[in-house]
């Protein structure tokens, strides 16, 4: 029974620090322009969506852009009115932001990239975990929905 309730206050703790200081990982270094263009996912782990990959899982087309400049700004609009969003870095034609999770303070890495076609380029990806359960898919999907409105 002592044993039960040490592993219970332990696993309470755990969540408890987890809650508090995060489970955020460390900003991976393959973050950034590299050739001009995003670093590819992980192919042995199901926690990234980019528009440049070539596995199933991983792969989401580009998005077209009908107004270069002002498609750049609405996603750092975009990403500026999600209160679990921080944009890091910006230029002309490129966004880092980090996103947070509520609960566990995890950390995503999202990228945009304005390349030379028009094309708005992404990638989203999970710091820690080998499985996002489709939570990056589903944020590029929901700001590419806003970004077409």
């Amino acid at each position: 029974m002592k044993i039960i309730k040490y592993l219970l206050i332990s696993l309470i703790a755990i969540i408890l620090f987890a809650m508090i200081y995060g489970l955020g990982g460390n900003q991976p270094e393959n973050v950034g322009l590299n050739n001009s263009s995003l670093s590819p996912c992980n192919p042995d782990k199901q926690n990234c969506i980019s528009s440049n990959a070539t596995t199933t899982y991983h792969s989401m087309s580009a998005w077209n852009t009908n107004d270069t400049s002002n498609d750049i700004s609405k996603l750092k609009e975009i990403i500026s009115k999600d209160e679990r969003a921080k944009i890091m870095i910006e230029t002309q034609n490129y966004i880092y932001a980090q996103y947070t999770s509520k609960f566990f303070r995890f950390i995503d890495d999202v990228e945009f990239l304005l390349d030379t076609n028009g094309l708005i380029q992404f990638r989203s990806s999970s710091r820690l975990g080998r499985k996002d359960f489709g939570i990056n898919r589903q944020r590029l999907e929901e700001i590419h929905k806003v970004l077409k409105d």
